[in-house]
């Protein structure tokens, strides 16, 4: 009876760290120099992330545009330093990943800006279907 217990203790523990790798993660500089149509997939209430190179001492950033709130919102945004514990200066690169979650049903389009010294310099437009 207590390895039942157990058993069926693990298998919830198991399943929800199961469901925190739900999230489908794409690098977009992997992507930019390709012709092909960049369409996406998930579920309503699953996540999708791109991420793309960024160096904030050099100028190199990003941001991103969803054209349809109401289907896919921003639910986090971060950079993912390099040498996270650099100390002088210069050592600021890294990856700027920016992750979604599907609210409900439909199409929408997510744009990639990539920025330099202020200025946009290339944008990335990403289909994402939510069924």
């Amino acid at each position: 009876m207590k390895l039942n217990k157990i058993f069926i203790l693990l298998l919830f523990a198991f399943q929800s760290c199961i469901s925190s790798f739900s999230e489908k993660s794409i690098n977009i500089d992997n992507l930019e120099n390709q012709n092909s149509t960049l369409n996406y997939q998930i579920k309503v209430g699953e996540k999708i992330s791109f991420t793309t190179s960024v160096h904030g001492s050099v100028g190199m950033a990003a941001d991103y545009e969803i054209l349809d709130s109401k289907i896919l919102k921003l639910e986090d945004s971060k950079i993912i330093y390099d040498n996270p514990n650099f100390e002088g200066t210069g050592g600021d690169g890294g990856m700027k990943k920016f992750v979604f979650k599907g609210l409900s049903t439909g199409k929408t389009k997510v744009t990639i800006k990539k920025i330099y010294r202020g200025e946009l310099q290339k944008k990335i437009i990403l289909e994402v279907e939510v069924l």
